[in-house]
């Protein structure tokens, strides 16, 4: 089994703090049964985390402890962006804009030593990523996860900015003219 020290980000499960985790990949040609698993960090007892059941070249995302060298942040601005497009159909005046959201995470690591955090954004439904976030490293059926390293004592945002097509309609009435 092959395994890469991380921090999770997760707003819905720590709004200020990342856990600490493992991006564990079976490399081995079993399947490795569901259970407890003990994190042993050198020598020193590091957290522990159920897995479950992880099958050859298969990749999981556990986490087993707070981790209180990293601080995270989160702003949201909402916005709409101008109409892109406008039609009037049979009496009906569409106005079609995007509305956008934009989630800032801003991650500081506290620490003397590097650190590779991984952030899970929730992927909503109707909602695109928009042209100018980051590609994400992976994506699940329920988040974006983005890498973003962090040397020590190091500060990054991230920005990731969404968005989602929706439209105004305006029914024109009869507009009688009037003249001399």
């Amino acid at each position: 089994m092959e395994g890469e020290r991380v921090s999770i980000y997760n707003e819905g499960n720590r709004r200020d703090r990342a856990m600490g985790g493992m991006l564990l990949k079976n490399t081995s040609s079993l399947t490795l049964e569901d259970g407890a698993l003990t994190v042993i960090d050198g020598d020193a007892y590091a957290g522990e985390a159920l897995m479950e059941r992880l099958k050859p070249a298969e990749q999981r995302l556990i986490s087993f402890a707070l981790d209180l060298g990293t601080l995270i942040n989160v702003r949201v601005k909402e916005d709409r962006a101008p109409t892109f497009l406008v039609r009037a159909i049979n009496g009906v005046f569409q106005a079609h804009y995007y509305q956008t959201t934009q989630k800032t995470y801003v991650l500081t690591n506290q620490t003397d030593k590097p650190r590779v955090v991984l952030i899970e954004h929730p992927a909503r439904q109707d909602w695109t990523l928009a042209d100018e976030t980051q590609k994400p490293d992976s994506k699940t059926a329920r988040y974006y996860r983005f890498r973003v390293p962090l040397g020590p004592h190091e500060k990054v945002e991230l920005p990731v900015t969404e968005r989602r097509a929706l439209m105004d309609t305006y029914t024109l009435l009869n507009f009688f003219a009037s003249g001399s």
